[in-house]
């Protein structure tokens, strides 16, 4: 299935529009998920640091917060730097997040890492990313290609 699709792409028949929205599709779930990971982890870090769960509740809620914020922001900075550029800066920002958080031993760095830098990060996954990529490289197909990225 997966070579049948390359030698289409590779022949031509296969618009490199199909090829955006399977990166974004995979960076909108890596940004997503990453923001979904701490209500998993609230009761191991609640654990292994002795943090009350307001205080990694805290840190969550300013991730989102910072989600549902830059989100706009974000689509318009598409416009200024361009599409491949915002992404790979949100998921630059996305895995540095991560990366230190192994690194965490107080909880402002708790609110640094997950917080903030996920937050950010993860806005790159956020829904008028999608919309954006579904008007730019969509013509005709501009509801198909919405609803793919937002399934």
């Amino acid at each position: 299935m997966i070579t049948r699709i390359l030698a289409r792409f590779a022949s031509g028949r296969l618009h490199y529009a199909w090829v955006v929205l399977v990166v974004m599709f995979v960076s909108m779930l890596a940004g997503v998920g990453v923001r979904a990971a701490p209500g998993v982890m609230i009761v191991p870090l609640e654990h292994a640091f002795g943090w009350d769960v307001a205080t990694i509740s805290a840190a969550v809620s300013i991730n989102i917060i910072l989600l549902g914020v830059t989100g706009p922001f974000l689509t318009g900075l598409i416009d200024v730097i361009g599409l491949k550029r915002t992404i790979l800066g949100c998921m630059t920002i996305l895995m540095a997040g991560t990366g230190l958080s192994i690194f965490m031993t107080a909880p402002w760095q708790l609110f640094l890492t997950w917080g903030v830098m996920v937050g950010l990060g993860s806005g790159g996954g956020a829904v008028g990313m999608a919309a954006a990529v579904a008007n730019r490289w969509f013509a005709r197909r501009t509801g198909l290609a919405m609803g793919l990225l937002t399934a």
